[in-house]
């Protein structure tokens, strides 16, 4: 028995679809500055960590109560975020790899 004749999906029903789906749907604005607040980023932060961390934490607690650097001078944050460093100077304090003050990568 001969199999009924398809129109390749390529063809004409794939078009039909996605315009009927265009018709139907609202078109969406964006707003044309992305970059986060700080309002934004601290939201977001204590969502993730009452979130996804604690139901992490629940079930595999943290190693250690703290952690700090190597010489346990300084205490070392879960996640460190640009709230972290909004003073910072990025030329000035960090720089690129190989190039003065030298903070990270190769240097001569």
């Amino acid at each position: 028995m001969p199999r009924p004749h398809l129109n390749p999906p390529d063809k004409l029903v794939l078009p039909q679809v996605m315009h009927e789906l265009a018709r139907n749907h609202p078109r969406r604005t964006v707003d044309v500055d992305l970059k986060p607040t700080n309002a934004d980023i601290k939201s977001e932060l204590d969502a993730w960590e009452e979130g996804i961390v604690d139901k992490r934490l629940a079930t595999s607690p943290e190693r250690l109560k703290d952690f700090t650097t190597w010489s346990g001078d300084i205490k070392v944050k879960r996640l460190y975020t640009p709230l972290d460093v909004q003073s910072a100077d990025y030329l000035k304090d960090l720089g690129f790899p190989g190039a003065y003050p030298y903070t990270r990568g190769a240097s001569h």
